[in-house]
């Protein structure tokens, strides 16, 4: 089998749902019954926030009685699409890719040629439509790609297929050459952070999203055989799977020492000495993704999961136990729970995976979304926020 066909049999066998409670076969039954209505509940709940004009896509974030926020969110709505798709929900996978379609196609219209191809972090409220917000971002459009080219193969339609290659090739020539851009002395593999629709770049390179979609890279070369994308994958992955820590834990990102330097370092969240949770499990999931044993065998070290199931929001990155600032809510991030169960699954641990998949059902607000972080002290929600991705990785996953 030729490396581009095993990569993409690898990738399809990872949409498969990854939830599951195991025990007796009366257990397993009731989990199952309990998963097909938390799914049946949160997709009402998606239905709730949609609105007109906003044409297949999601916002991030939802507040209380199903009131949508403020902007809509291609990276929320791609995963919504991805994890339509693997729970055989194509009719709502095909709304959101085309949603995605129309609002690539509003960006050309709106916004300055040098990013026609791609899709901002958000789009904005203005008037009675949307504005495309002005940054784009490696990680959201890998996603989105990657959403883009499923809902071809789930279709056949061949506008998908045009819109994944046409943001692909656009990341080709921007995010993914920076020497070019003049922010990079060479290219180094993955995507930069982001640029802006004025031309600005964030010539940093993000282990978090990017790793773990850096596969929507095998759909595109699936696409365009001789397009040499199975190569650029290859050599991004390699990059960004030196972004582990002695520790166990997952660097943020790396940045070149100046825009003239060959050489840079690896740095944790802001510089800082501390490490986000949900990033470090999007980073684990792609070595796991990748076959890279020892270091998912020293992350799951290093991790420290309250219960075997809760995951606080900051991490010391050496220890892998809460670090938080003085004046913070400690919380736990229950993204981090959906993920974890995730790589428990694909890992063969079902039991594990079991008690966060219950955890996780457990936690579902009264209006079928889930709020993405709860205080430690009570449980009680942090705020009344739902997120929409918390919810996609709570009902199956999206990666």
């Amino acid at each position: 089998m030729k490396r581009r066909d095993l990569n993409r049999s690898i990738a399809l066998s990872l949409l498969a749902p990854a939830f599951a409670v195991h025990g007796s076969s009366a257990e397993d039954a009731r989990a199952t019954g309990q998963l097909v209505l938390a799914r049946r509940r949160f997709r009402a709940w998606l239905k709730s926030l949609e609105r007109p004009g906003m044409r297949g896509l999601y916002p991030y974030m939802a507040r209380g009685n199903g009131a949508h926020a403020s902007g809509l969110s291609p990276l929320a709505s791609a995963d919504v699409a991805i994890w339509a798709f693997s729970a055989g929900e194509t009719d709502l996978g095909l709304k959101v890719a085309s949603g995605l379609v129309h609002w690539q196609r509003e960006v050309e219209r709106q916004m300055p040629a040098r990013v026609h191809g791609g899709l901002p972090s958000d789009f904005t409220p203005d008037g009675a439509d949307w504005k495309p917000g002005t940054a784009f971002y490696a990680g959201d459009n890998l996603v989105c790609m990657a959403a883009l080219a499923r809902a071809h193969a789930a279709s056949g339609r061949d506008e998908y297929a045009t819109a994944a290659l046409k943001m692909a090739r656009w990341m080709r020539a921007t995010l993914f050459d920076g020497r070019r851009a003049g922010v990079w002395a060479r290219n180094y593999g993955p995507p930069m952070h982001y640029m802006t629709a004025a031309g600005a770049f964030d010539n940093s390179i993000h282990t978090t999203v990017e790793y773990l979609w850096l596969t929507a890279l095998w759909d595109i070369d699936a696409l365009d055989p001789q397009g040499g994308w199975a190569g650029m994958e290859s050599e991004a992955a390699t990059f960004l799977g030196a972004g582990q820590s002695s520790h166990g834990s997952w660097f943020s990102f790396f940045r070149p020492d100046n825009p003239r330097a060959d050489a840079g370092k690896w740095y944790w969240y802001r510089e800082t000495d501390v490490t986000i949770g949900d990033d470090n499990l999007r980073a684990a999931l792609a070595a796991q993704r990748y076959g890279r044993k020892d270091q998912v065998a020293a992350f799951l070290n290093w991790l420290q999961p309250v219960d075997g199931v809760y995951v606080n929001g900051y991490l010391d990155p050496r220890t892998g136990r809460s670090k938080f600032l003085p004046g913070d809510s400690p919380y736990f991030d229950l993204v981090c729970t959906g993920l974890l169960r995730t790589l428990y699954e694909r890992l063969g641990q079902r039991e594990a995976a079991g008690r966060c998949g219950a955890a996780l059902l457990r936690w579902q607000a009264e209006d079928g979304g889930w709020h993405w972080g709860r205080r430690q002290s009570d449980m009680q929600p942090l705020k009344d926020e739902r997120a929409v991705i918390t919810g996609v990785w709570a009902v199956g996953a999206a990666g």
